[in-house]
């Protein structure tokens, strides 16, 4: 894992020091989102699952809403469900059959909502870029 500070002032900086639940975090939910629901199930059990903040998943048949939500779309999104005041888009890199990655963009909620569009297109553009020359890497 790595990160890049923004120059911002105000910012959201993550702890790569600190553990979350997959489900809570954008890039979590992206590499979840790359499993069948059966895995997601097998992995948490139909239990009610630990909340974060109030804003996280409550349980496991709301987070399977939520990645078949992703898997339609594409981009897997953290509002205030890791940390308070804290955003993320972030997408897959996935290669079935081999490694699956994940990028995300942590932003403060002051600039979410507004900044949303110009994030997703800057990941998506970002995943087209990195994609074929990663897995072209990793195979050799």
């Amino acid at each position: 894992m790595d990160r890049f500070l923004s120059e911002q002032r105000i910012r959201a900086v993550p702890d790569v020091r600190v553990t979350y639940p997959a489900y809570t975090m954008a890039n979590g939910k992206a590499l979840l989102s790359t499993l069948s629901d059966d895995d997601v199930y097998a992995r948490y059990g139909t239990d009610i699952l630990e909340r974060v903040t109030p804003r996280s998943v409550a349980n496991v048949d709301d987070l399977i809403e939520q990645l078949n939500t992703i898997r339609a779309g594409g981009f897997a999104y953290d509002v205030e469900e890791h940390a308070m005041g804290s955003c993320a888009i972030g997408l897959p890199l996935a290669n079935p059959g081999k490694l699956t990655l994940a990028i995300s963009v942590v932003v403060p909620i002051s600039r979410f909502h507004s900044h949303r569009s110009a994030i997703e297109d800057a990941l998506r553009h970002c995943v087209s870029e990195c994609h074929d020359q990663l897995y072209n890497h990793i195979t050799k």
